[in-house]
């Protein structure tokens, strides 16, 4: 069974906080979550990113808006795809997007950034 975390980020002191121990509470404007480390209400506009279960080539965690290189050259963004219910990344070919599932290719694949700290890296 595939362990549940999350990290979220906070866009105004940009900066991420990981959470391994924490229970959400579903409201109509959003997910609110109480963690171990905070006695308080996480803020609402934190963007919330899941483990995906999977680490990459370095045995780096990867998270739901990690940017990943992998042997196609360009660089890739990992999401949770709900029409497929499955962690994807999208790669850009000549013909299009094709999806893929993120543990076909786990050997090379390396994390060199993500959509928060480092957007530059998908133009």
């Amino acid at each position: 069974m595939r362990e549940i975390k999350f990290r979220a980020w906070d866009g105004k002191y940009k900066k991420y906080y990981y959470m391994d121990n924490c229970d959400f509470i579903i409201e109509r404007d959003g997910a609110s979550v109480f963690s171990e480390f905070s006695s308080d209400r996480i803020n609402k506009s934190w963007k919330l990113e899941q483990y995906t279960g999977l680490k990459d080539m370095n045995d780096i965690e990867i998270y739901e808006g990690d940017i990943i290189e992998t042997i196609f050259p360009d660089n890739n963004l990992v999401y949770w795809d709900d029409e497929y219910s499955m962690f994807a990344y999208r790669h850009k070919t000549a013909w299009g997007n094709s999806l893929f599932e993120l543990y076909r290719s786990l050997a090379d694949t390396e994390i060199i950034g993500n959509i928060n700290e480092t957007p530059e890296l998908l133009k």
